[in-house]
């Protein structure tokens, strides 16, 4: 099982794929923005994390880079968790680091598969 961080801006979004991953048996924390994110990330060491793309402040993509900076997610799969999967935006995403892009919203099966992606 992993260790999992969801980032949503939106709480209800956050707390519902929080709740998903719970109950495939992951361990979960949730942030609702990119600073919390990083205080939360440094604590918990998370194997891997979900981001909100479109939030104030600091986007998915800035955060994708910050989360990547710290030496506890070294190795650590991050996933876009976003609304927009047209295909500009997703060579962006890809650009940017992430694993892969999880659309929203999603299902458990559609985190258990991203997790399970090599």
């Amino acid at each position: 099982m992993h260790r999992i961080l969801v980032v949503d801006n939106n709480k209800i979004y956050a707390d519902a794929a929080a709740a998903l991953l719970r109950l495939l048996g992951h361990t979960v924390r949730q942030a609702y923005d990119g600073p919390s994110a990083i205080a939360i990330a440094q604590e918990f060491k998370p194997d891997a994390a979900f981001l909100d793309l479109v939030m104030p402040d600091m986007d998915g993509v800035e955060l994708a880079a910050a989360l990547r900076a710290l030496e506890c997610m070294k190795g650590a799969k991050i996933f876009a968790l976003t609304a927009f999967t047209h295909k500009a935006s997703s060579d962006a995403v890809r650009a940017a680091g992430f694993d892969a892009i999880v659309s929203k919203p999603a299902t458990a099966d559609d985190l258990a598969r991203a997790l399970d992606r090599k």
